[in-house]
């Protein structure tokens, strides 16, 4: 059911994660998934009215990974890892200009502006940010699960190791099955060329 107070989701994420299953599991792979979802969400994956710039429930996002889990029996860590390849891809293709600015401290200090490139509907506000080290608290994103939340940290993860982050990791302290999350970071030094 979708209410109006509902995060949404940009369709650039449903087309971004459809192409992670199919470049990890094959085309085959991304068909099933597809054809798992239902009514809406399966009339405009397959004929192309759901598009990249549009805005759409995040309960559609929702039923994409719940089709994905369906069809493939995925779990969490695949929305993780699926997440960390789409932000990859986003950021060394379409964001590539604003790749280009980022350090790993900046993605934090722009979190807000970053997470409105793929959702709507809460809010992000850095509690800290030291040199390898932030802590992020979303609050207010109505309709997300476990695995929406694993897909976006799994896609901070993705960002992170864009900017130089080496071997990025998260923690959740709080939250991250329902509206809110509170989450840390870590991640070590660029390494620089020799």
């Amino acid at each position: 059911m979708v209410t109006s107070t509902e995060a949404r989701s940009r369709g650039q994420n449903f087309k971004g994660l459809l192409r992670a299953v199919g470049n990890m599991k094959g085309p085959e792979a991304m068909e099933r998934v597809i054809a798992a979802t239902t009514g809406d969400l399966n009339h405009g994956l397959r004929y192309g009215s759901l598009v990249s710039g549009g805005w759409y429930p995040v309960a559609w996002y929702r039923e994409l990974h719940e089709a994905l889990a369906r069809a493939l029996g995925s779990n969490d860590e695949l929305a993780k890892e699926l997440g960390v390849r789409v932000c990859v891809e986003d950021f060394t293709g379409i964001y590539k200009v604003v790749a280009s600015m980022l350090s790993p401290e900046t993605i934090f200090g722009q979190a807000r502006r970053l997470m409105s490139f793929y959702f709507q509907g809460g809010t992000v506000e850095n509690l800290k940010l030291s040199k390898g080290e932030a802590v992020l608290l979303w609050q207010g994103w109505e309709g997300f699960n476990a695995t929406l939340w694993a897909d976006v940290l799994g896609g901070s993860l993705g960002v992170l190791v864009v900017a130089g982050a080496e071997n990025p990791t998260f923690n959740i302290v709080m939250g991250g099955r329902a509206d809110s999350a509170k989450v840390e970071f870590r991640w070590g030094p660029r390494h620089k060329a020799g």
